[in-house]
């Protein structure tokens, strides 16, 4: 992600299957002296989008550090709500780091983003 007018890269954000069918994880990063200034929602937002329309997805998650409120706030704007905690989300320098889990259904994003679902296709052909 990079913002043309500070010529500037602001982030990173991925999208990347699960071992579960048809359920994605996102994961991004904002440059520190960039951050609050709404870059990663308005990519987040895109992300879902491409997952949920392009990619099929039934569900989308991501996870983030306990400590990391601005990543929480990020998802809970997005919609997200609480999946579970994980007491040992991932290792950093030989220790484990509390992380939550967030997530959205397809059927909550069609709701927020008012997307209609595609018409089931005619029994007479």
């Amino acid at each position: 992600m990079v913002d043309r007018e500070l010529e500037q890269r602001v982030g990173i954000i991925s999208i990347r299957k699960t071992d579960v069918e048809k359920v994605w994880d996102i994961g991004y990063w904002t440059h520190p002296a960039l951050q609050g200034r709404g870059y990663m929602k308005e990519a987040a937002r895109a992300v879902l989008d491409f997952g949920f329309e392009r990619l099929e997805a039934v569900s989308i998650v991501a996870q983030y550090a306990l400590w990391n409120i601005a990543s929480e706030r990020v998802l809970r704007a997005l919609g997200m709500e609480f999946v579970e905690y994980l007491e040992k989300g991932f290792e950093k320098n030989g220790a484990w780091v509390k992380e939550n889990k967030m997530g959205m259904s397809r059927v909550a994003w069609m709701s927020l983003s008012g997307t209609q679902p595609l018409p089931e296709p005619s029994p007479l052909g």
